[in-house]
């Protein structure tokens, strides 16, 4: 009995130095890679300035992709939500567009791109 409580204790230290050497590798497989940019405004002019290409379209539904963050254990999680947003105005030459205040508020951090497939909910790591 002694044995198998032994074998036990060895698989589990080398279980927890499998994963305190390979965890990081391990949560990184298979998530897309985002980069973001703050959401600001202008002074004297109503709305939310972001860069369009942080805008996506799905049909008649424009939307956009907000970070939002964990602590967790060791490290932050970091997850997006897809919001719908209202276009007032686009700028072709600055490459921004400017939304309604609603959902999204000034400060908040909105994917501007990805390196893979974003769906509401999924986690992302953070360039």
């Amino acid at each position: 009995m002694k044995i198998v409580y032994i074998c036990m204790l060895g698989a589990g230290l080398l279980l927890l130095l499998f994963f305190t050497l390979f965890g990081k590798r391990l949560y990184e497989i298979n998530k897309p890679v985002v980069t973001t940019l703050t959401a600001s405004s202008v002074t004297g002019r109503e709305g939310i300035v972001i860069y369009s290409s942080a805008l996506y379209y799905d049909g008649d539904d424009t939307y956009v992709y907000l970070l939002l963050s964990e602590q967790g254990y060791s490290r932050y999680i970091y997850t997006v939500s897809r919001v719908s947003v209202n276009v007032i105005q686009t700028n072709e030459l600055s490459y921004t567009a400017v939304i309604a205040e609603g959902d999204v508020r000034i400060g908040d951090r909105v994917v501007n791109g990805s390196e893979g497939q974003l769906e509401n909910g999924i986690r992302v790591i953070l360039r």
